[in-house]
């Protein structure tokens, strides 16, 4: 890490900066380039005019490496992200509300996270990329390397965190026995006979969009052709099925057929948002895939 010292007329100016990326999203917060807006409460800690300086890297393993950052109390810290991961697009988003915004495979992008006065936690907020464990902690120490007020900061957040989740709970209030939503549609549970044809072309469109999952309860779902459960296929053993997948999404999406003859490394590969991919499945299992994605048209 280096510390690169700025001049004080840059601590001093203030710049509001509000961002809002429609397509993924994201309000981004305000920035302040004087007191950081990691301090809360704490903001009497006195902005030391240096930059800390963090190369971090977004693998496929899920994670932020360096996942955990120690910053003089006081600095500002600035990181460039790089996104190593070659099928995923990732993002950095702050507790204060800085971030990144989406970075694509191989992409790089600067985070400015602003002056550091207490314990800060980050993460990356594509769907279920934090659940999976790919989070960041900033730690402010002081002129000996300890830590400054971690121990406060982290029960506090722990109870913070509580209370919001119980404010939050979907579950809250919902009546279980009342009627679905306008919106629903009921599912005919038989299934159409097989048809004659023996090559099944179909093309399963992933979008990501709001759909009743229980009475009153909405949620952001992965979809195939705007549905949830998905169509069901059906054929006669010998018959070829061509899927065609397509991401109308904002992240990676895949789509897997279970019990196939061969790897599905290439086959059932994920594919960035604004491609398709096509799968030629042989005898109702898995079989030759295009050789790359190809963009939509």
């Amino acid at each position: 890490m280096e510390r690169k010292p700025k001049p004080l007329r840059q601590i001093v100016a203030g710049v509001l900066t509000v961002l809002l990326a429609v397509g993924a999203g994201i309000a981004v917060a305000p920035q302040s380039a004087g007191i950081g807006l990691s301090g809360g409460a704490q903001n009497a800690v006195q902005a030391t005019g240096n930059t800390t300086e963090v190369t971090m890297h977004a693998n496929q393993d899920m994670r932020f490496d360096p996942g955990e950052i120690e910053v003089p109390v006081g600095d500002r810290l600035v990181i460039t992200l790089i996104n190593d991961d070659p099928t995923n697009v990732h993002d950095l988003v702050f507790a204060n509300g800085a971030t990144s915004g989406r970075v694509g495979p191989g992409e790089t992008t600067e985070v400015d996270a602003g002056i550091i006065t207490e314990a800060l936690e980050g993460w990356c907020s594509v769907i279920g990329h934090r659940s999976m464990g790919m989070t960041v902690n900033v730690i402010p120490v002081d002129e000996q390397g300890n830590p400054v007020g971690a121990a406060g900061h982290e029960n506090h957040g722990a109870e913070a965190a509580s209370a919001a989740d119980d404010s939050q709970d979907p579950a809250a209030g919902v009546d279980f026995n009342a009627a679905p939503g306008k919106a629903f549609e009921v599912r005919d549970p038989a299934l159409d006979p097989a048809p004659n044809e023996t090559v099944h072309e179909l093309t399963l469109d992933v979008q990501e969009v709001a759909r009743e999952v229980a009475p009153g309860v909405t949620m952001d779902a992965w979809t195939f052709n705007g549905n949830y459960t998905g169509p069901t296929l059906r054929g006669k053993v010998g018959d070829v099925f061509e899927v065609t997948l397509t991401n109308s999404g904002t992240m990676g999406h895949s789509v897997d057929f279970h019990a196939g003859d061969v790897s599905p490394d290439e086959t059932m590969r994920t594919i960035a948002p604004g491609n398709r991919w096509c799968i030629a499945s042989r005898r109702c299992a898995p079989g030759f895939g295009c050789t790359t994605a190809r963009p939509l048209r």
